[in-house]
């Protein structure tokens, strides 16, 4: 899934990564359909009853599809939240690398043909989840005020209607700090990657953009005096020298 907006944006615009999408989808996949009122999850879908989902005829086969595919995954999707919990636990408790590094390429094993214990079907519903929530994420960032840029499951891209990058760091570091206080977004990790004061935009393979000027400080500038200073020095003590 993707959004892309081409335009040029002479705010500042700021860019995002995105990781742990996957993880968190899992972990969170009883509240990912209740934040949107969307339909029952793979936990409780089993329960919904054959004459409720068939109704006057009309999607049908569609409907017996889905859940066919859900009821066939649903036991195998909890032992695999229930291992993906496991592994953050250890993260955070005990500091396993070795979990550490399962849930990083928890996605990658999961979606791999190549993977001895792939589930086409396990896959199609944790990317179902992924994409649920990516749009919770969207439309938190939209609902603070951002407007999206470019937009996938591992970056984020957006303009901010503010002309200077001071102002800009205090609106990210608000939004930010108002998506990590959502329990839906707990596990997700969403930091700053850099910041444009114009940009213009194509798609992710062809833009042009104007990269945030720093100001150095005081120290900086004076610490750069004195060396260029030194140097000047050096170089005149070495042309004394030649010419004695």
């Amino acid at each position: 899934i993707e959004i892309n907006e081409p335009g040029f944006y002479s705010n500042v615009c700021v860019e995002f990564s995105l990781d742990n999408l996957a993880v968190n989808a899992v972990l969170q996949s009883n509240h990912i359909n209740d934040a949107e009122g969307g339909e029952a999850g793979v936990d409780t879908i089993v329960t919904t009853s054959l004459d409720d989902m068939m109704g006057n005829g009309n999607g049908l086969k569609a409907n017996l599809t889905s859940f066919d595919e859900s009821a066939q995954c649903t036991p195998v999707f909890r032992v695999l939240k229930s291992l993906v919990h496991t592994w953050l636990h250890e993260v955070m408790n005990y500091e396993n690398e070795h979990a550490d590094a399962q849930l990083m390429g928890f996605y990658r094993w999961l979606k791999s043909q190549d993977a001895m214990l792939h589930d086409p079907a396990l896959h199609r519903y944790v990317r179902y989840l992924m994409k649920k929530l990516f749009m919770q994420v969207i439309g938190e960032f939209r609902r603070l005020g951002a407007h999206i840029v470019h937009a996938t499951f591992t970056k984020i891209v957006i303009g901010t209607q503010k002309t200077n990058t001071r102002d800009a760091r205090k609106y990210v570091d608000y939004v930010l700090k108002c998506i990590k206080a959502k329990p839906l977004f707990q596990t997700m990790t969403v930091e700053t990657v850099q910041y444009w004061e114009q940009l213009v935009w194509m798609d992710r393979s062809n833009y042009g953009a104007v990269k945030e000027f720093i100001m150095p400080t005081r120290r900086a500038q004076k610490r750069r005096k004195t060396t260029i200073q030194e140097s000047s020095d050096e170089d005149d003590e070495y042309l004394s020298i030649g010419a004695g």
